[in-house]
C-alpha cells in the first residue's frame, strides 16, 4: 500500500457506511512516535546481528558507522545484551523500534526518553528465504519481548473491537468541520480526548507524564478476523498540531557542496587517475573492508602529497552536520595514520568523509564545477574502483575455491551499473532524499505496507548524503542471502540467443553480429530493444513507435535469423530475461567488449535469482562493426545513399521518418 491515509479523508471520500463497516473489524490503535526507526535481526546464516534504519533490505554497514555516530548508541546497546538474552532471539525475527537519542529527536519534545533510548513497536517474522511469515502485533507478546530486551514497551493504546460509545465518539470527531475541531483543540488536549475515548485506563502518553502533551498522531489498524480482506491503515491527527506543522517553512533542497568541496573532490579524482586505481591497496576479506582499505590508502597518500594546501579551508558544511551524532566515528578507525591525520586539522575529517562517501556512487546531475563531461569522467572512475574491489573478491575466491564468484552484484538501484536506465536513475534520485526512518513503522505488516514519513532529522541525514550514505555502493559489492530461485522457463519454448541494444537505428553491424551469433550454435536471435518509451530526445532520437516499426519489419522479413523482439526499459540482463521467457528460452547473450565484464556480473545475479533448470546463459563478445553516430549523421544530413549502404533494406525504407524525428529531437533540446 502506498501509505497511511487520514481517517477523515477516508470518511469524506467513502462515506459514513464504509467507516461503520471498518468499526466492526478488529482494531489496533498505536501512538505514532516522532522519532527515527531502528531495527535489528539475528541472521539465519549465523549468530550475527544485523542493524537497520528505514531501509529494511540493506543493513547499517561499517562505512555508515564510520561516517556518523548517530546510531552507535542503540547498536552498542543491542550488542552488549547478555548471551542469555541473545540466545533467545529467534533467527529471522526483525525487532522494529523507534530510537530516541534525546527527548526531541524531531519535532515533538517529550517528557522523557524511553528505557535505553528505544521503544519496541513491532516484530516481523521471516523465513530463511526472507519471506514474511507473520507480524507480531499483539501487545502482550510485544511487551514480553520489550521487558526481555529492557526497552520501552509498545505504544499500543487499544486492541480489540470498538464498543457503541467509542464508535459514536470517533464518528462525531470525523463528522465535525475542521474549523470547529481547530477551535476545540486550541483549549482541549487532543491526546487526552481521543485516548480517553479508546482506553480509560491509560493515564499518560507513551513518553509523556500525562495525557496533555503533544502526540504526532494515532494510527488505526483495521483487520478482519479471518484475514481475507486487506488490512486498512489510517491515522488521526491533532488538527491544531497538524496546522502548525503545515505552516512551518520547510525547504527540502538537496545539499550541494561548496566550491572548496567540489574542487577538492576533483583534485582527489585526478590524484587517483594519475596514480592508477590498481596502485592503491584494497585489503580485507569482504568488499566493505576492501573499500575502506582502498579509501584510507587514497586519503593518506593524498593528504601527504596535496593536503597542506587545504589546511584552514572551509567546506561550509551545514550546521546540523556539526551537531552531536553527525561527527565521524573515530572509534571505528583502526588505521593509526588516518587517525593522526584527522587530528592534525579539521579539514582532513571533511576530506576523509568526502572520499569515503563519494567514490561509491555515480553522479547524475551537473552542478558547480561538475559539468556533464567531468561527471562522465568521474563516473568512469567510480566504475573502475568498483571493478577493482570486485576483482579483489574474485582473486580471494579463486585462491580458496578455484572458481570465481560475482554474487555481490545486484541490479536494484546500483549506481555502479553503467546499464541503468534513466528511469531507474531518477527513481534512485528520489530514494536518496531519505534513507532514514519512519516513525510509522510500528504498524507495518511488511515493506509493501510500510508508510513513509520523513522526519526532520532523517532529512538532515539524507541531505548530507554526500557524506553519509553507503547504500549505493553496498548494493553492488555486498553478498546477498541465498534465496529460493524463481522458476521462469517453459520447457516447450524454443532456445534463442539474446542481443540487447538501443538500435537507434538497427544497422548492418548489428545484422553481422546476429548472423555470426546464429552460426555459433544454430539458434535464432531474439532482439531486446532498449527504449524508455519517452518522446525523442538526445539519447533516444527515435520514438518507440518508429523503432517498433523498423525492428518489426526487420524480424518478420528475416524470420530464419530472428525469433522475435521485445521492448525493454533498460539493458540489464534481468530485464531482457523477463521479456524473453514469455516466448523463448535464452541460451546466450551477445555483448560488446566494453561491457563484457559487467555482463558477467549480471549473469551471476541472474544465476542466483532464477532457476535456469540446469542450463546456463553463455556470453559472446563481439567487436563494434558500425558506428551509429556516423549513421545518425547521414540521417541529419539527408544523405540517403550513405544511410542505405549502412542499414538493412527494411530499415532504409524508413529514411524519411528517421530524418523527420532526428531533426525534431534536435530542435527540442
Amino acid at each position: 500500500m502506498a501509505g497511511i491515509k487520514y481517517l477523515t479523508d477516508i470518511y469524506e471520500k467513502k462515506g459514513k457506511s464504509f467507516i461503520e463497516s471498518l468499526f466492526n473489524k478488529n482494531l489496533t490503535v498505536t501512538e505514532n512516535l516522532d522519532g527515527p526507526s531502528f531495527s535489528f535481526e539475528r541472521d539465519f546464516t549465523g549468530d550475527n546481528i544485523s542493524f537497520y534504519k528505514k531501509d529494511q533490505d540493506n543493513p547499517i554497514t561499517k562505512v555508515d558507522r564510520i561516517l556518523m555516530k548517530y546510531y552507535e548508541k542503540p547498536i552498542i546497546y543491542i550488542e552488549s545484551l547478555s548471551l542469555e538474552i541473545t540466545d533467545q532471539l529467534p533467527k529471522g525475527w526483525r525487532f522494529g523500534m523507534v530510537y530516541f537519542p534525546n527527548k526531541k529527536p524531531v519535532r515533538i519534545e517529550y517528557d522523557r526518553v524511553p528505557k535505553n533510548h528505544l521503544v519496541l513497536t513491532h516484530v516481523v517474522v521471516r523465513d530463511e528465504f526472507g519471506d514474511v511469515i507473520k507480524n507480531l502485533q499483539d501487545k502482550n507478546e510485544l511487551d514480553e519481548w520489550a521487558d526481555k530486551l529492557e526497552v520501552e514497551r509498545s505504544p499500543i493504546i487499544f486492541q480489540g473491537k470498538l464498543n457503541r460509545d467509542q464508535k459514536i465518539a470517533i464518528m462525531d470527531f470525523l463528522s465535525t468541520p475542521l474549523m470547529d475541531l481547530k477551535s476545540k483543540f486550541k483549549t482541549a488536549s487532543f491526546s487526552n480526548y481521543l485516548i480517553s475515548i479508546l482506553n480509560k485506563n491509560v493515564e499518560r502518553t507513551t513518553l509523556g507524564k500525562d495525557l496533555q502533551g503533544e502526540i504526532d498522531s494515532l494510527v488505526f489498524r483495521f483487520e478482519d478476523e479471518d484475514g481475507k480482506e486487506e488490512t486498512v491503515l489510517a491515522k488521526m491527527v491533532d488538527p491544531v498540531f497538524h496546522e502548525i506543522n503545515k505552516s512551518r517553512k520547510v525547504t527540502q533542497t538537496s545539499y550541494f557542496p561548496s566550491d572548496v568541496y567540489s574542487l577538492c573532490l576533483i583534485d582527489v579524482m585526478n590524484f587517483i587517475l594519475e596514480t592508477g586505481v590498481e596502485n592503491f591497496t584494497a585489503e580485507g576479506n569482504d568488499p566493505e573492508e576492501r573499500y575502506i582499505s582502498f579509501v584510507f590508502n587514497v586519503f593518506k597518500r593524498f593528504v601527504y602529497e596535496e593536503g597542506e594546501k587545504y589546511v584552514g579551508a572551509d567546506f561550509q558544511k551545514p550546521e546540523y552536520l556539526k551537531s552531536e551524532g553527525f561527527e565521524i566515528n573515530k572509534d571505528l578507525i583502526i588505521d593509526e595514520e588516518v587517525l593522526k591525520s584527522i587530528e592534525d586539522d579539521e579539514v582532513y575529517i571533511d576530506i576523509l568523509q568526502m572520499i569515503l562517501n563519494s567514490f561509491r556512487k555515480l553522479k547524475r546531475k551537473p552542478h558547480g564545477f561538475f559539468t556533464e563531461g567531468l561527471i562522465q569522467q568521474f563516473n568512469m572512475l567510480v566504475e573502475e574502483i568498483a571493478g577493482y574491489i570486485n576483482a579483489k573478491k574474485k582473486d580471494l575466491v579463486e585462491e580458496s575455491l578455484g572458481v570465481p564468484s560475482f554474487v555481490w552484484f545486484k541490479k536494484a538501484g546500483s549506481k555502479f551499473n553503467p546499464t541503468m536506465s534513466e528511469e531507474e536513475d531518477e527513481i534512485d534520485e528520489l530514494e536518496e532524499i531519505i534513507e532514514g526512518s519512519s516513525s510509522e513503522d510500528p504498524v507495518s505488516l511488511n515493506e509493501s505496507e510500510t508508510p513513509t514519513v520523513i522526519t526532520e532529522e532523517e532529512k538532515k541525514s539524507e541531505d548530507a548524503s554526500e557524506f553519509f550514505s553507503f547504500k549505493d555502493f553496498k548494493k553492488v559489492v555486498t553478498t546477498h542471502k541465498e534465496k529460493r530461485k524463481i522458476k521462469i522457463l517453459n520447457e516447450n519454448n524454443q532456445k534463442v540467443n539474446i542481443v540487447i541494444g538501443k538500435f537507434q537505428p538497427f544497422n548492418n553491424g548489428h545484422l553481422k553480429m546476429c548472423t555470426r551469433l546464429k552460426k555459433e550454435n544454430n539458434l535464432p536471435v531474439f532482439l531486446c530493444v532498449v527504449h524508455p518509451g519517452s518522446e525523442p530526445g538526445s539519447k533516444y532520437p527515435f520514438s518507440e513507435d518508429l523503432i517498433r516499426k523498423s525492428i518489426g519489419s526487420l524480424t518478420s522479413e528475416n524470420n530464419k535469423l530472428f525469433a522475435g523482439y521485445q521492448i525493454i526499459p533498460s539493458n540489464l540482463l534481468e530485464d531482457a530475461l523477463n521479456a524473453v521467457v514469455k516466448y523463448a528460452n535464452p541460451a546466450s547473450v551477445c555483448i560488446g567488449e566494453r561491457d563484457f565484464e559487467n555482463m558477467i556480473l549480471q549473469r551471476e545475479w541472474v544465476r542466483n535469482k532464477y532457476d535456469l533448470e540446469g542450463g546456463d546463459i553463455e556470453i559472446y563478445k563481439t567487436p563494434q562493426w558500425s558506428n551509429n553516430n556516423d549513421i545518425r549523421t547521414y540521417i541529419k544530413d539527408g544523405d540517403f545513399q550513405q544511410f542505405k549502404s549502412k542499414v538493412p533494406k527494411s530499415v532504409a525504407v524508413l529514411f524519411n521518418e528517421f530524418t523527420k524525428q532526428i531533426n525534431g529531437s534536435e530542435e527540442d533540446i
